[in-house]
């Protein structure tokens, strides 16, 4: 249920010839390890298995966008990092909200990176860029990323306009905590999750969950069952929650 996997024309196939295996994500966004060691064409010398000169990848997402944009912890990409290098792969982190990770658990951007090869962060989540992303990785990858960049059309001269609204952003990030304590708001207005919200961790700026009596009313009144999300941003302030969680629980 990864972003990677399912929105994304299967690009790594189509680009790269590289086969890609998918595996079931927990409801806290984390993969089994024990599912990715049997998924994964970590034994070159059976000649049933895909072979690769290059070390294998494995893809994760952080924060996980199905799961309601939950943060994984330390311990789980701890544990990752360890099952990499036991099979001599390389460990990719899809961290579109990463900054949302950052903030939400107090793990430095920098830590977060430290258990991967590479990464990739976006600007235009919880940061509110008009465009913008970048790509994380030592020397080699950066220098291979351009040289590929270049090939598919992707090179931009004008990238400091982009860089610039970076900077701005970079500015002040109160408003990604904001984003959170709405998120937090509007799952106590819901009466599957309120309880949740004193005991455990929910989305940091994602509400996914829903109980079956919930969704069900919403589904009455005409809402698609794969469009019941609600996501929190810069635009969105505290009397516009205020109103929508007065009209849900009007619904409900």
């Amino acid at each position: 249920m990864s972003h990677i996997g399912l929105y994304e024309q299967s690009n790594v196939s189509q680009f790269t010839g590289i086969g890609v295996r998918t595996v079931k994500n927990e409801l806290d966004g984390t993969v089994s390890l024990q599912d990715v060691r049997k998924r994964g064409y970590f034994s070159n010398d059976d000649f049933h298995m895909s072979h690769s000169k290059d070390r294998i990848p494995i893809f994760f997402e952080n924060t996980h966008n199905f799961s309601g944009g939950k943060a994984l912890t330390l311990e789980y990409l701890q544990k990752l990092k360890s099952l990499s290098t036991e099979t001599e792969c390389n460990v990719h982190m899809d961290g579109a909200r990463l900054i949302n990770a950052s903030i939400g658990t107090g793990v430095s951007l920098k830590e977060y990176c430290s258990y991967v090869d590479t990464a990739t962060m976006c600007f235009t989540k919880g940061m509110s860029c008009p465009f913008g992303a970048a790509l994380i990785g030592n020397e080699e990858v950066i220098k291979r990323a351009r040289r590929m960049r270049k090939a598919i059309g992707g090179q931009w001269r004008q990238g400091g306009i982009a860089a610039a609204a970076v900077l701005e952003s970079l500015d002040d990030l109160t408003p990604i905590e904001k984003d959170h304590d709405m998120a937090k708001l509007w799952a106590s207005a819901i009466p599957a999750l309120s309880e949740k919200c004193e005991s455990e961790a929910l989305a940091l700026n994602i509400i996914k969950e829903m109980g079956e009596g919930d969704l069900s009313v919403l589904l009455q009144q005409g809402a698609n069952p794969e469009d019941v999300r609600a996501v929190f941003h810069r635009s969105a302030d505290y009397s516009f929650i205020s109103e929508a969680i007065e009209k849900l629980q009007r619904i409900l």
